[in-house]
């Protein structure tokens, strides 16, 4: 009795994952496109072993909305990697702006934690940040900017 519904229903939902347009898409079988999947409230989701490029609509100072990019050719985008390797992981990114950025990166299960950069990533530059575990995904979001044409750090 139970084995024909449960069939039925694995069906719709490959149905479903089959018919979604790639933006909406958070599944691995629609990640394949090669584009980053980034939530209705901001937030970009990278796996580990994924690299992305995102553009960021920027108005005035404020990045108003995220388009997940192919490739590095688009003005305004970020390049997000995240890599694993001997039991920790690495989240690699570049600033492809005109102006340095900030933003948070929160690793999910086995442990929350959230890192958020102490400096602004300047402008053409690349950094990255080494969890001492494998985290899920990594959630990315709350960009913003600094005021002046860079911080120094050190």
């Amino acid at each position: 009795m139970w084995r024909p519904l449960l069939a039925g229903l694995g069906i719709l939902l490959c149905a479903a994952a089959l018919a979604a347009d790639a933006p909406s898409c958070g599944e691995l079988a629609c990640r394949a496109n090669g584009q980053a999947y980034v939530t209705p409230s901001g937030t970009i989701i990278i796996l580990p072993g994924e690299q992305f490029w995102i553009e960021l609509k920027i108005e005035g100072n404020k990045v108003v909305g995220l388009v997940p990019r192919k490739g590095p050719g688009v003005p305004n985008t970020i390049q997000l990697e995240l890599t694993v390797k001997n039991g920790a992981t690495g989240l690699i990114w570049g600033n492809q702006l005109d102006r340095p950025v900030l933003f948070d990166a929160t690793s999910t299960a086995p442990r929350r934690e959230t890192m958020r950069l102490d400096c602004p990533l300047p402008p053409k530059r690349y950094t990255y940040h080494v969890w001492t575990f494998i985290p899920e995904a990594v959630e990315i979001g709350n960009f913003s900017f600094t005021q002046g044409p860079g911080a120094k750090c050190d």
